[in-house]
């Protein structure tokens, strides 16, 4: 297989654990997650014209098109249960933070806001519009992490020139070359990719990071910043 990579200072090597038994298993050479890729990332996603709106603001814009669309009198009546309701949900996953397996949540309105909130959606345009920014985000902002921190790599049918900005086309035939390696393999299907994602999202956001910058293997990091957190959020969870 191909192997593209040129000599950097800070660079070291990753292997997706998932295909460490192969013999000639992936290598990603990768930057530390300083203050440089960081600034890089966050310019990429500007470039890229992605957007991510939080659940504050989807809830607020679900606030302002009720207050729009509905009577007066019918808003003053809902304003409040659907605000009681987001604290119930809200007071019920703090409280279930670091539970394994934890009680689903269970409230009297939940069936009648979710309805709510779905109608709401189909006649309100900005809310389309951010959930539409929220699913481009959760498809590319994950790719543009690896696309900051990659400097080479090595048994992957894919070249990558380190000296220019990856393109997320790049990123997309890395992935879809780590696939077929586990087909050939018979691993599972996209879980490689998904622990080079985790990786470099434990450097980039310094999760778990041993002080080289790499993310160590024996502890969990489950990519759930910001940047990479998923997208598809809604007022009601």
């Amino acid at each position: 297989m191909s192997s593209t990579f040129r000599p950097f200072e800070t660079s070291n090597a990753f292997s997706p654990p998932s295909l460490r038994d192969l013999t000639e298993a992936p290598v990603f050479f990768l930057l530390a997650g300083r203050s440089r890729p960081r600034r890089a990332y966050r310019r990429r996603l500007v470039v890229e014209g992605l957007r991510f709106h939080d659940r504050d603001a989807i809830r607020a814009e679900l606030l302002r098109a009720l207050e729009q669309l509905q009577a007066p009198e019918i808003f003053a009546e809902q304003q409040p249960r659907i605000e009681a309701l987001w604290f119930a949900i809200d007071a019920h996953q703090a409280a279930y933070a670091d539970a394994i397996d934890p009680p689903a949540f269970e409230h009297p309105d939940l069936a009648a806001v979710d309805e709510t909130s779905r109608r709401v959606a189909e006649d309100w345009a900005p809310l389309r519009r951010m959930a539409a920014d929220n699913i481009a985000f959760a498809e590319d902002a994950g790719a543009i992490t690896v696309a900051v921190l990659l400097r080479g790599v090595k048994n992957v049918p894919v070249s990558v020139q380190p000296s220019r900005e990856i393109p997320l086309e790049t990123l997309d035939e890395i992935e879809a070359a780590l696939g077929d390696i586990e087909k050939a393999a018979g691993k599972t299907p996209g879980l490689a990719w998904a622990e080079l994602l985790t990786e470099c999202t434990g450097r980039l956001f310094r999760l778990n990071a041993s002080p080289d910058g790499s993310v160590a293997d024996d502890k969990s990091v489950d990519g759930n910043v910001p940047a990479v957190d998923s997208a598809l959020e809604t007022v009601g969870c």
